[in-house]
């Protein structure tokens, strides 16, 4: 994608602001539905989130009404706790059509910026060169939109930049870009990650093991030269990451590395069955929080299954491991200890 055309999306978005002065209505509508209220939450740099609830009306519909200072991330929730579909909300009229059964196919009219958001990952999905240098791009060229935050934060070719590589991108972001949840949520990212980087001491956690018994991390390391902590769930290992784990543990139990499987799992019957019929001999610890478990925000973790690697002092020599990597990297380990 050419410079141009960032340049006059910027341009465009700028003056949509500038136009968007005044208050919002959302008219919603859900369909046939036993549900009673509906939630909307709001995420802004200084407002951490700010939680709404509508009633849903006999015929499906609900609606909100508010003013904004600029437009803001939002999401739309069916319940206090489901996943929810992200949006941005300006001051208009904007009409939602939520479907219950998959909230990501719900559709959205009257939101200019939303409509701006989607056509930039759009464009660059069309982008012959490379989508993620497309993207890299826009966050470069367009310091100030509240987009650019968003993308670094949320598109994947991103999840794995050291803390450094992230505040090269953070730090010449201006403007509304700064006023952005993302922005803070950057920030607060940077720090975390720096606390838990390769050459780190990892911070202890206390977990439930498989009988309900607390368990934690530094237990599971004593006595041995490493450990692999193993963050995976059951409905995202296949079968050949499956049989990596089981051999690879068969390998290097008798060498000094212990495993410790952390699942983000939410119920425990599919939990222990998974761990059962797979035959897996090693610790396991879960809280059953899924994404909201303490371990996914403690330890950055990027996504699931992935690996990291301790030494016996507790101190991180690898991370972000998938699965069909963890053969090399345990291997590496040894090789030096020739």
């Amino acid at each position: 994608m050419k410079k141009k055309l960032f340049i006059i999306l910027l341009t465009v978005f700028c003056a949509g602001v500038a136009c968007a002065q005044g208050s919002y209505t959302i008219k919603g509508s859900v369909g046939k539905t036993h549900l009673k209220r509906v939630f909307l939450q709001l995420y802004s740099a200084k407002d951490s989130v700010v939680r709404r609830e509508a009633r849903i009306e006999p015929n499906g519909t609900f609606v909100f009404n508010g003013s904004l200072p600029e437009p803001r991330l939002a999401e739309i929730r069916l319940s206090s706790t489901s996943i929810g579909y992200f949006f941005y909300l300006e001051n208009n009229v904007i009409t939602l059509n939520v479907d219950v059964n998959d909230i990501e196919n719900t559709r959205i009219n009257g939101s200019f910026s939303n409509s701006q958001y989607r056509y930039i990952l759009e464009e660059c999905a069309l982008n012959q060169d490379s989508v993620n240098e497309c993207l890299e791009n826009y966050i470069l060229q367009n310091p100030e939109s509240i987009f650019a935050p968003h993308i670094l934060a949320t598109q994947q070719c991103f999840a794995l930049l050291t803390p450094s590589e992230l505040n090269r991108y953070v730090s010449k972001f201006t403007g509304a870009a700064t006023r952005t949840y993302y922005y803070r949520y950057l920030n607060t990212k940077i720090r975390q990650l720096s606390r838990v980087a390769v050459g780190q001491q990892l911070p202890d956690f206390v977990l439930p093991d498989t009988s309900s018994k607390e368990t934690t991390c530094y237990q599971a390391l004593e006595g041995k030269k490493y450990l692999v902590i193993n963050i995976w769930s059951s409905k995202l290992l296949n079968e050949n990451d499956k049989n990596t784990l089981r051999t690879l543990y068969r390998k290097y139990k008798n060498s000094g590395v212990e495993f410790l499987s952390v699942s983000f799992d939410v119920h425990r019957d599919t939990w222990i069955k998974t761990i059962n019929e797979n035959r897996f001999p090693w610790k396991h610890a879960s809280d059953l929080l899924g994404w909201e478990s303490s371990i996914a925000k403690n330890l950055c973790i990027p996504y699931i299954p992935c690996n990291i690697i301790i030494n016996s002092e507790g101190t991180i020599i690898a991370r972000d491991i998938p699965i069909p990597q963890l053969q090399d990297e345990l291997q590496k380990l040894f090789r030096k200890k020739r």
